[in-house]
């Protein structure tokens, strides 16, 4: 799977930084890239996902409305306990990043 063949091109998705997946899901609103945590920080074994909305907010599953403001969206879930853990929306894709590599200790 890729963002590219459960999406489109017009999604225009940055490339998938190292150490994370291509977790993209035609099913899911949008694109998304994973990384596992492996630290103490969390729990091992949470995954801490970037999501990528459209470039386009008309064209977003996700605006506003639902308390989404930027394009990029962090979130972690615990695989272990089946619970979403947190989630933060990011203006730029180097933010988000940065911010999943902080949560899974991956710096």
């Amino acid at each position: 799977m890729s963002w590219l063949t459960e999406f489109d091109k017009s999604y225009a998705c940055p490339s998938v930084p190292t150490g994370f997946s291509d977790t993209s899901w035609h099913n899911d609103t949008c694109p998304s890239y994973m990384v596992t945590s492996k630290n103490s920080l969390l729990a091992e074994g949470v995954e801490v996902r970037v999501w990528m909305e459209h470039p386009n907010p008309d064209l977003r599953e996700n605006g506003p409305e639902e308390g989404i403001e930027h394009r990029f969206l962090v979130t972690m879930w615990d695989s272990n306990t089946g619970y979403d853990i947190k989630s933060a929306n990011v203006e730029t894709y180097e933010n988000a990043v940065s911010l999943a590599r902080y949560f899974a200790g991956i710096q």
